[in-house]
């Protein structure tokens, strides 16, 4: 169960898919600047993990199990 608090709400910068997986990059502002390599971010309700962070665009690798059993199937660049 997620219990934190929601600091920011990103927008999605690119999402680059794979046979098995996906890259997903998200703008999430100034809290770019606080979060290191493992950290957990909930996105659209799945508790990803920053695996790269360029300027204020953290990236998650989303397995194709994630991929398939949440919203995260079909991000579109710029949704929130």
């Amino acid at each position: 169960m997620f219990t934190g608090l929601i600091e920011t709400i990103g927008k999605v910068k690119s999402a680059q898919r794979s046979s098995d997986s996906m890259r997903l990059g998200v703008d999430i502002g100034r809290i770019a600047y606080e979060c290191r390599f493992g950290d957990s971010i909930s996105v659209n309700g799945a508790c990803l993990t920053v695996t790269d962070i360029q300027g204020t665009v953290g990236f998650f690798d989303v397995s194709s199990e994630t991929h398939g059993r949440t919203k995260l199937g079909k991000p579109n660049t710029g949704s929130a």
